[in-house]
């Protein structure tokens, strides 16, 4: 049976798992989002940053029990454990890794009422979220969903997949984040952009309403009084080089723009995010470090 309800193993991502009596008020003086917002029917993206309001990590933050968990690339974990532990000696709270026991699957879903056929309850708004026979699910556009909870548990309901959906690749589910303009930060983009620069505000991430957090001064400043002239542009991308995260764009003979995110869809062809100079959306002689040629087309 041919079908379009697609589910990928995300083997590429992991967990971080804050607890304890403080792990909120950890969490709300150090991320960009409000903490009031996350429960366990509601999640949102949020960013921590350093005190110049650049962001070091970038995740999904939900909420299970009283316990908050962190969906992240996995070569973002430690980064991100590091940071937040400076803060956490401060708080009866615990830092943990729980990779290796939890593990999440994304979903593309064509006809949401497919879900009826495994799960008895299931999200209905963007954000949205739901604790059905001990898995997390959590709606994150009208056709991607989050999947997470214990390792043997996501295992067996997999398997029910089968008659309904396909099995997708990592590569097309970063894909459908990068159309969706959800960047990933990777351990060479660390610390080098400010929110407002990758689109965090518009997805929901930052709340400029909430008290103080690292970061929160520049970053507010920016919102109220900064006039950016780089904005993040969905793009596609041809280059006879793989455009690498935090590589350079170039026009005559100056930097104006940033490679965030991308993703290969062809021999030379690129979905991408990129932070670019408004001047030169519409510009054509624009080339990669090293003097690499490319042409853009806006998707956004």
């Amino acid at each position: 049976m041919m079908t379009t309800n697609q589910y990928t193993p995300l083997t590429s991502h992991g967990l971080i798992k804050i607890s304890g009596r403080d792990a909120k008020k950890l969490l709300q003086g150090q991320l960009t989002c409000q903490l009031d917002d996350i429960a366990e029917d509601q999640f949102n993206f949020a960013a921590h940053c350093n005190p110049q309001g650049r962001v070091i990590s970038f995740f999904y933050l939900l909420q299970i029990n009283n316990d908050y968990y962190l969906h992240l690339a996995c070569d973002m974990i430690e980064t991100a454990m590091k940071a937040l532990k400076k803060y956490a000696v401060f708080y009866q709270t615990s830092i943990a890794n729980v990779s290796d026991t939890m593990k999440s699957v994304g979903l593309t879903i064509k006809d949401e009422k497919i879900l009826s056929n495994y799960f008895t309850h299931y999200p209905m708004q963007k954000k949205s979220a739901l604790v059905n026979e001990q898995i997390y699910l959590a709606k994150i556009s009208n056709e991607q969903y989050l999947m997470l909870g214990e390792e043997k548990i996501i295992a067996k309901k997999t398997k029910k997949f089968a008659t309904d959906f396909i099995e997708s690749s990592l590569a097309q589910w970063h894909a459908e984040e990068i159309s969706m303009k959800i960047p990933r930060i990777y351990p060479e983009t660390s610390e080098v952009f400010l929110p407002h620069e990758i689109g965090l505000p518009e997805l929901g991430a930052v709340n400029f309403s909430k008290g103080c957090y690292t970061g929160q001064e520049i970053i507010a400043r920016m919102e109220y009084r900064g006039k950016l002239k780089n904005h993040l542009h969905l793009v596609s991308l041809t280059s006879t080089i793989y455009p690498k995260p935090n590589m350079t764009i170039h026009a005559n003979n100056k930097i104006i723009g940033t490679i965030v995110d991308v993703e290969k869809k062809s021999a030379q062809e690129y979905l991408a995010l990129i932070i670019l100079n408004d001047e030169y959306i519409n510009y054509d002689a624009l080339y990669l470090e090293n003097n690499h040629a490319i042409s853009l087309a806006v998707l956004n």
